[in-house]
């Protein structure tokens, strides 16, 4: 996915089988012991692999990435893509942008609504994107010494993915996408 390889990414997650999110552990003190237990991921959430919104696909409303997702990002209109479903995981997300990328070859409104999803998804999964977490195996998009990229002479020291646009301009709504 980092390299935008769908199709390749999409042959390794049809691979995955009783995926139960990321091993986290809880830590609990109460003041004499400490207990530590598998962490549980909550119904609904994130796990590493699955519960991705379809707001991959949409735009900043405003930059804070500790506000909820529904607060940050607005969602893009995807009457015309039936097939990106609102809570995915990694393979269902996978094989949208394959699909997306078919339909993204074409010269007409579609093709370009197609190739800006593509985009957005693309920014939203970069370092500097809401959703920045999701290729690199991390839960949340919180801190980490991968986003303290200004800091470092290897800005990509920790975070390995690449960010590649597609500036496509149409005439048929006169535009640059």
């Amino acid at each position: 996915m980092k390299l935008a390889n769908f199709d390749k990414a999409k042959e390794f997650y049809q691979k995955v089988t009783n995926f139960s999110g990321i091993p986290r552990v809880y830590y609990d003190w109460d003041g004499s012991k400490e207990t530590i237990s598998p962490l549980v991921y909550k119904e609904g959430n994130y796990n590493g692999f699955k519960n991705i919104s379809s707001l991959v696909f949409g735009h900043n409303v405003w930059e804070s990435f500790e506000s909820p997702k529904e607060v940050s990002m607005k969602a893009e209109n995807l009457t015309a893509f039936p097939f990106i479903k609102s809570n995915m995981n990694k393979l269902e997300l996978a094989d949208a942008l394959v699909q997306l990328k078919k339909m993204s070859a074409g010269n007409d409104a579609t093709a370009a609504k197609a190739n800006q999803l593509i985009g957005n998804l693309m920014y939203n999964t970069s370092v500097l994107g809401y959703f920045r977490e999701l290729f690199v195996m991390d839960i949340d998009n919180s801190n980490g010494g991968k986003f303290n990229f200004w800091t470092s002479e290897q800005p990509y020291q920790y975070y390995y993915k690449i960010l590649r646009i597609k500036i496509l301009w149409s005439p048929t709504i006169s535009t640059w996408r």
